[in-house]
């Protein structure tokens, strides 16, 4: 479990390095996060074309992915939406749900400060969110604990060549996935 959070502060403390020179990222979401294990571990973010740069709209259309939109219904990039997706992000990858938005199932699996965390990130409000420098300290730190539990693949959604699979941070680090034949088999089984 350890390398969940590992990879978790990993993304916080890029976010937060990109918002301290006030560019918001914008599009996060599970499909435009690249981890690599081997040979340094790395994160890297993917469809950086829609990032803002001092609260400026992006040079291409803001495009959101679809289950990740904000409360505030902008779809120019901030800071604040960075911080709320970011939530998202966590509670999607510890949950069992890639469309959840509520903390509330993992109650029993997460410390007082990670559901805090999550709670305050997932605020409607946008100046009530902590920034990504408080999440990375927060998961680099000796006090988050997650429970065991059982890791899931799964296959979500199957449209056309598109495959939406649940995988945990884990899975997604340490398995290769082909898509394309993930999809023929669902769709095969599915008929």
């Amino acid at each position: 479990m350890a390398e969940d959070t590992e990879d978790q502060a990993a993304l916080a403390e890029l976010l937060a390095w990109l918002h301290a020179r006030n560019v918001a990222y914008g599009d996060l979401s599970g499909r435009n996060v690249l981890w690599r294990a081997d040979p340094t571990p790395g994160v890297f973010l993917l469809d950086c074309d829609g990032c803002s740069i001092d609260g400026s709209w992006p040079a291409c259309e803001a495009v959101d992915t679809p289950g990740w939109a904000i409360p505030e219904g902008t779809r120019k990039p901030t800071i604040p939406a960075d911080c709320f997706r970011f939530a998202l992000f966590v509670l999607r990858s510890l949950g069992t749900s890639f469309q959840e938005r509520e903390p509330a199932e993992l109650e029993n699996r997460l410390d007082s400060g990670t559901l805090e965390l999550l709670r305050q990130s997932l605020n409607p409000k946008p100046s009530s969110r902590p920034p990504l420098s408080s999440w990375a300290s927060h998961l680099r730190s000796a006090s988050v604990r997650i429970a065991p539990d059982d890791w899931r693949a799964e296959v979500v959604e199957v449209r056309g060549e598109e495959v939406r699979v649940s995988l945990s941070m884990k899975d997604l680090v340490a398995a290769a996935v082909d898509f394309s034949s993930a999809g023929d088999r669902a769709q095969r089984s599915a008929t």
